[in-house]
């Protein structure tokens, strides 16, 4: 075994192994020299990050576009920003396209924030952030307006209720006022031991018409029950009527198909007297 190939083998294993966890990484970045708490020195702290590559990395990351997403995740998630374009189309990348260009039109967002790729938008860093931001505004916009609808939907369920509520106290008060003037006239005394009176008339009148109503009911059911019972006498006749003409009927086939017998006969017998007739006389005339 060559040295290259014991060097190739554990890198592999050392590359293996690193797949096999999830490294991380921590930079200690000394604030001050003083070893004092609370203190930082800013001259000390950049050249710390420049030194370990903290700086060029961020430079970098601003220069490029770190942030992604897929487009139908684009369309769904941001599609409260533009709602229209967000259901203009089947084809994702189209609807992000179309939400983008909104947001670029008025102002959100600029050309250069953002990259659209085959399956995936690409954005520079702080650009998502920024829209999170924005579409939590629009999101607060729109449940404040829904919260004011149902305040304004529950405010006037409850005006109507105080309406009827307060028909209902008018209504009251004026018969407690009309009681409190009648209770002392002696016609109306009058009037209210009579009235138990009247209720019992007005019963036994509607009991009699109750009871007059029952007696043409049951006339009526009586008469019904008669119809049908003549109805199912008339039916019974009709059938055994119909019995008794499919009996002439099967007598009037079986005579039928014996006469046709006889018929057949006979006009076998005729042509044998012919043939026998016409030999007789071929017969004499050959003599």
């Amino acid at each position: 075994m060559t040295v290259s190939m014991l060097y190739r083998e554990s890198l592999n294993n050392l590359m293996n192994m690193l797949h096999l966890t999830h490294p991380h990484f921590i930079r200690c970045i000394i604030p001050n020299e003083k070893k004092t708490s609370g203190l930082i020195e800013a001259g000390l702290v950049l050249n710390q990050l420049t030194c370990n590559g903290v700086l060029e990395g961020i430079r970098i990351c601003r220069k490029g576009f770190p942030n992604r997403m897929v487009h139908a995740d684009y369309r769904h998630r941001y599609s409260v920003l533009a709602a229209d374009e967000a259901s203009s189309s089947t084809d994702p990348k189209k609807c992000a396209e179309a939400i983008l260009a909104k947001l670029v039109k008025n102002g959100t967002l600029t050309e250069e924030n953002f990259r659209m790729g085959a399956t995936k938008v690409f954005f520079k860093a702080g650009v998502l952030a920024h829209l999170e931001d924005v579409r939590d505004e629009v999101l607060k916009e729109i449940m404040t307006k829904l919260q004011a609808y149902i305040r304004w939907y529950l405010g006037l369920i409850d005006r109507k209720r105080r309406i009827q509520q307060r028909a209902g106290l008018l209504v009251v008060q004026r018969n407690v006022r009309q009681w409190l003037s009648l209770r002392t006239w002696e016609w109306f005394k009058i009037f209210t031991k009579v009235r138990p009176m009247l209720r019992e008339g007005k019963l036994a009148e509607e009991m009699e018409k109750i009871t007059e109503r029952l007696k043409e009911l049951e006339e009526t059911l009586n008469r019904e029950g008669k119809l049908k019972a003549e109805l199912q006498s008339n039916t019974a006749k009709m059938e055994s009527e119909k019995n008794e003409m499919f009996a002439q009927l099967e007598q009037i086939r079986a005579k039928l198909a014996e006469m046709e017998e006889r018929v057949q006969k006979e006009t076998e017998y005729k042509s044998e007297v012919d043939r026998k007739l016409e030999v007789i006389n071929v017969c004499s005339y050959l003599r």
